[in-house]
């Protein structure tokens, strides 16, 4: 990989730093979301202070994870709501408005830290008196995550009068023109502080905001020599006039806080909300970036991942995982992590099979109790994932597709396309959603050995997924075996088809685990207890047991082939026009279960979906590039790693200005763990490890959080270091490149690699 492989509109400064320069009225929509910035609680795009140049185009996005607010009308989903907006300005210098043609800027530069998530951003500004330099600083706050803070610094090389800098809320804020709030205070009690409540139409949230402005020329505390609130189109605020003088250093910062009452918190909001953004302004922008810049030390401290010999991929899954870890937020169980994270209204922020499938798995090896918040969060919808089933006339759960506050399915059944409407069946077919849950789920617990979670919640989620399984599928007499009939898989460009290879071996294994679960901890305390309250009996078991040895599970058993469907390889074969496959379900089914299929049954299998795959999902290039390392296609392998590492940094799809890809973030991370890496968990829950660097890497180092401790890796091409640490001093048993090995705590271990 190299640099050029980027957008033309962006490039890395630095190892850990994501840079632009004069940007393109065409690329603002897109750099909003390369530059978007979040702590898990709120989210903003990376739109410019003063608003988008005349003619470009601009979606501003500021959101509190959970405010959702349901969709009024004919397709009735809720969304995620685009709140009344803290981060814009009206900055008129000696009468040039900034951003306007009076203001003509002839620098610019912005800079996204991934180190501590601080966006940068430089100006320099020219004017009939002279040239003003600015630089504009934000943050969202990872130690308080209701906290976001914004400083400006100015500089002028003559005297500027008068400044005015206008600051408060853009109260004009919609999802797309659809109104989601209603203004229930706005007051502005002093010249350095401005609240703003609203309350969603729908749900009845309150979402309260405080914003606290302060100033400062020269290190010493100022006053603006003039203020005055201002109101109207679509602002609400206070401006405030003050002078520049050449040689000194105006600064101005601003910290806003954000709470709701969906908090798990006591007081008013708007109480909570004015004092955190007091305490914030009293600290000041420093010392809040350097809170922050502690959290994400801690956080890099155990996710980050060192690629030598590659410094594009090397930047690139930084990147990644960065945009991954501000997006999620590890102590609320009521929420996930939505298919465009906080960085844009696509989707309208709805949580799918990508947070099990693709992300969870990174959380689980790097900070296990957000992956814990992450399956809690399924456990949480149990309620209407029930109802969902009792719908369709089967028992136990069937999670929706498309999922925000509740269980209840998100997915729209109508959706418009230019002047017609598409009927959407996703909600409704998709049922391998409860499966992927039960196997996210399962994960967790195998990477973790979380026996709390596990007893708490990942039995009943296993449960109640395998009771859906048993009153789902349909015997089918004259084949004497159970079927899934009108299904769709992963590949959503074959619609409504029967016996999906990965929906029938996927809820095939939840009902084989679940039974097996059952008949280990049937007799043990307190497992017995937990089953009896669920009300599973070993009779119950067995019939899970049977039905999963009576699914079809297709396979052609003299080839090893396995077709995605009912028809599928017969059309192929036959010379049908078939239609390309959107995502290849089969190696999809490869990548979860590396034991399924020897060797050469396994190439079969890519050697015909390989071509047949035309990747229109953002997450088919990271299931190719792991399957295709595993095979030893080393050049197939390197080639979608690059594909899933710049999803959004190279816009492949060209739809990231609607928000970045969140899955493909998490599958560029398992293309390299687990692709690159060789990592996997057998169908025993035994560990394997073994490495197949792309040419020309010349060593990977990584840790992975692996059953209550940490395991180093030091990968090269012909060898491996390993270290495991526990904090209880217990070995690792794990299997690497074919070799059983106890890692005993503290010490360090060589393995040759053919």
């Amino acid at each position: 990989m190299n640099a050029g492989d980027l957008h033309d509109a962006v490039r890395f400064q630095d190892d850990w730093t994501l840079a632009e320069d004069a940007p393109q009225p065409d690329d603002l929509p897109y750099l909003e979301t390369i530059f978007a910035q979040a702590n898990g609680y709120i989210g903003m795009r990376g739109s410019l202070e003063e608003g988008a140049p005349p003619g470009a185009d601009s979606e501003p996005y500021f959101v509190c994870q959970g405010v959702f607010d349901q969709q009024p009308g004919r397709y009735e989903t809720d969304e995620l709501v685009n709140l009344p907006d803290w981060l814009p300005i009206e900055l008129e210098m000696g009468g040039a408005r900034l951003g306007s043609e009076a203001s003509a800027v002839v620098k610019h530069q912005r800079r996204l830290s991934l180190r501590d998530g601080i966006l940068t951003r430089e100006l320099t500004v020219r004017l009939p008196e002279g040239e003003v330099y600015l630089v504009f600083r934000r943050l969202l706050s990872q130690a308080n995550r209701h906290l976001a803070a914004w400083q400006m610094r100015l500089a002028a090389n003559g005297t500027v009068s008068p400044i005015r800098l206008g600051w408060g809320f853009a109260t004009d804020r919609t999802n797309r023109g659809t109104v989601h709030v209603a203004e229930t205070h706005h007051a502005a009690p002093s010249p350095e502080t401005v609240l703003h409540e609203v309350r969603t139409l729908e749900s009845g949230i309150t979402v309260a905001q405080a914003q606290v402005c302060r100033m400062r020329v020269d290190g010493a505390d100022a006053a603006p020599r003039d203020t005055r609130e201002v109101a109207g189109d679509g602002f609400a605020g206070i401006q405030w006039a003050f002078d520049a003088d050449s040689g000194r250093e105006i600064v101005v910062e601003r910290a806003n806080a954000v709470c709701t009452s969906r908090d798990r918190a006591e007081g008013p909001p708007q109480r909570r909300a004015a004092a955190y953004a007091f305490d914030a302004a009293t600290v000041g922008f420093e010392a809040l970036a350097e809170q922050t810049r502690g959290a994400w030390a801690e956080k890099w401290a155990r996710a980050n991942v060192r690629i030598e010999g590659d410094r594009t991929a090397d930047r690139a899954l930084r990147y990644c995982l960065f945009q991954l870890m501000q997006a999620n937020i590890d102590d609320d169980d009521r929420t996930a992590i939505g298919a465009k994270a906080l960085s844009g209204p696509g989707y309208r922020g709805h949580f799918f099979w990508d947070t099990e499938m693709f992300m969870e798995p990174l959380f689980a090896h790097t900070d296990p109790d957000a992956a814990r918040n992450l399956v809690a969060f399924r456990h949480r919808i149990l309620p209407g994932a029930r109802e969902r089933a009792r719908q369709m006339g089967c028992r136990g759960a069937r999670f929706p597709w498309e999922a925000t506050r509740d269980g209840h399915e998100q997915c729209p059944r109508w959706l418009p396309e230019g002047d017609r409407e598409v009927r959407i069946v996703t909600g409704e077919r998709e049922d391998h959603i409860t499966a992927d849950v039960a196997w996210g789920a399962r994960y967790y617990y195998q990477v973790t050995g979380d026996d709390d979670f596990w007893y708490r919640q990942g039995l009943e989620l296993l449960v109640a997924a395998a009771r859906f399984w048993q009153s789902r599928v349909e015997w089918n007499e004259e084949k004497d075996r159970f079927e899934i009939l009108r299904v769709m898989g992963p590949d959503e460009n074959h619609k409504l088809v029967d016996n999906n290879a990965y929906t029938n071996y996927l809820a095939a294994w939840t009902l084989e685990t679940a039974a097996e679960t059952v008949d280990r901890r049937v007799r043990e305390e307190p497992w017995a207890a937990r089953l009896k309250a669920l009300g599973v009996e070993a009779n119950e078991a067995r019939d899970w047991r049977r039905t999963a040895a009576a699914m079809y599970l297709p396979l052609e058993e003299q080839t090893g082939i396995i077709p995605q469907h009912d028809g599928f390889v017969k059309a192929v074969r036959g010379g049908e026009d078939v239609q390309p496959l959107k995502q290849a379900d089969v190696l999809m089914l490869l990548r979860l279960f590396p034991d399924l299929l020897p060797g050469e049954a396994e190439v079969r299998n890519w050697e015909l979906y390989e071509p047949l795959t035309e990747h229109g999902s953002s997450l088919s290039p990271s299931v190719h590039a792991m399957v295709a390392a595993r095979l030893g296609l080393t050049a197939e392998a390197e080639s979608y790693l690059r594909e899933a590492l710049l999803v959004d940094l190279a816009d492949t799809h060209g739809n990231s200005a609607e928000g970045l890809h969140a899955a493909a973030l998490g599958g560029a991370w398992l293309a390299v763990v687990q692709g690159t890496g060789g990592l996997w968990v057998d169908s025993s829950g035994g560990l394997h490890l073994d490495p197949s660097l792309p040419e020309g890497w010349e060593r990977v180092q990584l840790g992975l959080c692996l059953r209550g401790g940490v395991l180093r890796c030091r990968m090269r091409p012909q060898r491996i270091m390993l270290s495991f640490h526990h904090p209880g001093g217990e070995a690792l048993e794990i299997t690497v490149a074919g070799e059983p090995l106890q890692l005993s705590p503290g010490l360090c271990h060589r393995v040759a690699l053919d």
